[in-house]
């Protein structure tokens, strides 16, 4: 069992993660630090200060903000550049709303994918590659893209990184024309998922999901 400084006992103790705090001040930030402190003496948890960053920007003035000053659990937390991306909740952004880091690591993700794809699929059932393409493959980019503002021309080469997967599920060359793919399937083509179309469903379910809490947003 775990024991805590008041003297309640659990069977288990926990962690936490992906918490984020965000103040318009450095005394403002501090306070919530301090509060933290407390918390974590309280509970006796442990706070790693290397994983604890800490950015600042003032956007009327476009210039980073010091926070050599701020004090955390008897340290200092890791200061991230403002152009540097950070990781939240499993998507890559900065603090000034830079993703090109997050572009970087889908288009990247899903080039792993398909060459790890063109290695092991030799003796599998193109049936079975082309599930294992929708179901591996194709969410790297769904995960995140409501949220990233993706640009024609990087669609274009998502598009054109799933026509590659799709290219080794069913066995077929490099030069392979993508239309048997692309078309639709009243025109005899597979009708492959398209980022263009991926891109509109899952933001019209994440605004659907904000939508159906009443909350500030």
């Amino acid at each position: 069992g775990f024991s805590f400084t008041c003297g309640v006992r659990t069977n288990s103790t926990g962690f936490a993660d992906d918490v984020t705090l965000v103040t318009s001040t450095n005394k403002d930030h501090q306070t919530l630090y301090d509060r933290v402190d407390v918390f974590c003496k309280w509970s006796l948890l442990e706070l790693n200060l290397l994983k604890s960053e800490v950015t600042a920007y003032h956007f009327g003035l476009q210039q980073e903000l010091p926070t050599h000053g701020l004090r955390l659990a008897g340290g200092r937390p890791t200061h991230l550049p403002s152009q540097n991306a950070f990781k939240y909740l499993g998507i890559r952004g900065s603090i000034t709303g830079s993703y090109e880091e997050e572009k970087a690591h889908v288009r990247n993700r899903t080039k792993e994918q398909v060459e790890a794809l063109r290695d092991s699929a030799v003796s599998l059932d193109p049936a079975i590659v082309d599930e294992i393409v929708r179901v591996a493959i194709i969410p790297i980019f769904r995960y995140s893209c409501p949220l990233v503002p993706w640009t024609a021309t990087e669609l274009g080469e998502i598009s054109r990184l799933w026509d590659s997967a799709y290219r080794v599920a069913w066995k077929v060359g490099r030069s392979f024309p993508a239309a048997p793919f692309r078309f639709p399937k009243e025109q005899g083509g597979m009708q492959i998922p398209d980022p263009w179309a991926v891109l509109a469903r899952e933001c019209h379910s994440l605004i659907t999901q904000l939508l159906e809490v009443n909350d500030s947003l």
